[in-house]
């Protein structure tokens, strides 16, 4: 590390703390600058700094303050916070799930939801296909975390857990490969956690309502809280601070639900989507099954594809990488496919090796719109050809260097002929949606509608063959599909 850096990074972090800890206070100080010093105190377990946390924060204070009270925190670690509340040494608990008052029967309730949020689980795709609760051994999740308590409660067959202190430590365990699943509300996923490998998949276990708990002593409020959180939420106030942290939305589809026409967009691959009758515009034809007025497809090559998309002009586009989505774009989570790994193809093995490591210059050939430079090094120039046929011709020709493309598109006799190595690994693909009303909510009935078809064992005649199904890795190696 350079000399001075260090001061410098601790001065940066001393910094980010103090307007941390002043945008704290400025949030209690706002909500009830209005009453006098001398107003009573309510001390709840906080604060902290995610959407839904600044929102229940607001929310509080806002309707204490009406009923001139000021909200003060305390930091408690979450199974902790329970028992403190129980024991009457703070007066109550933020927001908990709906049957915190079954077992601290000295916690009252206020019967009015303050927000839904999921409880998730992250897993590696790669180990569990779509990862389905019940295909999961074990899992790890934060001590407290009483919407998994509760969730358990009505498993069939629960799932072993891991108790750890926090929600990252749980996600922890899952990388390091100590248990299948990290449990945890969407909240406490860590941001960076698609970013860190294509094959993790959350999985939505639930979708519970929060509530506010007051301790006994304070049964007196219960109904003035219940009026003020009635009328926020009645006037729209509740609605006002959600958007107001961001807090994410969530949709429901019912039998009445029309979207209309569905347009996707992907390029021609044989069998998948080549024809508006191949397996994927298949797929969104059953997702979509009663809730559209059907389905316009456009085929094109694939950059045209991805452009056509990104202009507006499709719903869904089909088939991409992770890392084709960019911030005008939300993604699947449960995976369309799984490609085939990318192979690099040369005249000889010697000379292959000094283009991909980068110690030679060379060019590279790849189909149109396919974006396989982001796997080579800087040394390589790109060439994208109309059709894997030019790109024949040209490593034939001496033109270019390096042919890229998926082994099973190539005749066994160039296999055999060329030196190959593989460059990119078989991936995900997905379905990807405008970040839009519209498009959110499509992907919302995507999600469960396309998991459904899986776990029905309705996915598998749908695709081309029990092998492309197999290797489109939905399900556990050991799975048996319902009879």
């Amino acid at each position: 590390m350079k000399v001075g850096v260090l001061p410098i990074i601790y001065k940066q972090f001393l910094c980010l703390l103090c307007v941390l800890v002043t945008l704290s206070t400025a949030t209690t100080l706002a909500a009830t600058s209005t009453l006098p010093e001398d107003a009573p105190i309510i001390l709840l377990d906080g604060p902290s700094t995610s959407p839904e946390a600044l929102y229940i924060q607001a929310a509080l204070e806002s309707a204490y303050q009406s009923l001139g009270y000021r909200v003060k925190y305390q930091k408690i670690p979450l199974a902790r916070s329970f028992v403190e509340a129980d024991a009457g040494r703070i007066d109550g608990l933020r927001a908990r799930v709906g049957d915190v008052e079954k077992e601290f029967v000295n916690l009252i309730k206020i019967p009015v939801p303050l927000f839904e949020f999921e409880m998730v689980m992250l897993a590696d795709r790669r180990k569990c296909g779509v990862c389905d609760y019940q295909w999961i051994e074990q899992v790890a999740v934060a001590r407290g975390f009483r919407a998994f308590e509760y969730f358990q409660s009505k498993q069939s067959n629960p799932v072993k857990p891991i108790y750890v202190t926090h929600a990252q430590q749980a996600f922890n365990m899952v990388m390091e490969g100590k248990v299948s699943g990290a449990v945890m509300s969407g909240a406490s996923v860590p941001k960076v956690y698609s970013a860190m490998s294509h094959h993790w998949i959350k999985t939505t276990l639930a979708r519970l309502a929060d509530y506010h708990f007051v301790h006994r002593k304070h049964e007196h409020l219960v109904p003035k809280l219940t009026q003020v959180l009635r009328q926020m939420q009645t006037s729209g106030e509740l609605e006002n601070l959600k958007r107001k942290f961001g807090m994410q939305q969530y949709y429901n589809v019912d039998q009445h639900t029309d979207f209309g026409v569905i347009k996707a967009v992907s390029a021609s691959w044989h069998s998948f989507s080549d024809t508006p009758e191949a397996t994927y515009f298949k797929i969104l034809n059953t997702v979509y099954q009663g809730h559209s007025s059907g389905l316009d497809v456009n085929i094109v090559n694939w950059k045209r594809a991805k452009q056509t998309f990104y202009d507006g002009k499709a719903d869904i586009l089909v088939g991409a990488y992770d890392f084709e989505v960019d911030q005008r774009a939300i993604r699947s989570d449960i995976h369309l496919d799984y490609e085939l790994p990318v192979t690099a193809f040369a005249k000889n093995d010697s000379d292959l090796k000094d283009w991909l490591s980068g110690s030679t210059k060379g060019t590279a050939c790849y189909l149109l719109g396919y974006d396989f430079n982001s796997v080579l090094p800087e040394s390589i120039s790109s060439y994208e050809a109309p059709s894997i046929a030019d790109c024949l011709r040209l490593l034939k020709a001496g033109r270019v260097d390096i042919l890229l493309d998926y082994e099973i598109d190539l005749s066994p006799d160039f296999v055999v002929a060329h030196a190959k190595q593989q460059v990119l690994e078989g991936f995900p693909l997905f379905m990807v949606f405008q970040d839009t009303e519209r498009g959110r909510q499509l992907r919302h009935y995507f999600e469960i509608r396309y998991r459904q078809l899986i776990l029905d064992g309705k996915l598998e005649a749908i695709f081309p063959s029990k092998i492309d199904y197999r290797n489109a890795n939905f399900v556990p190696k050991n799975y048996q599909k319902p009879q």
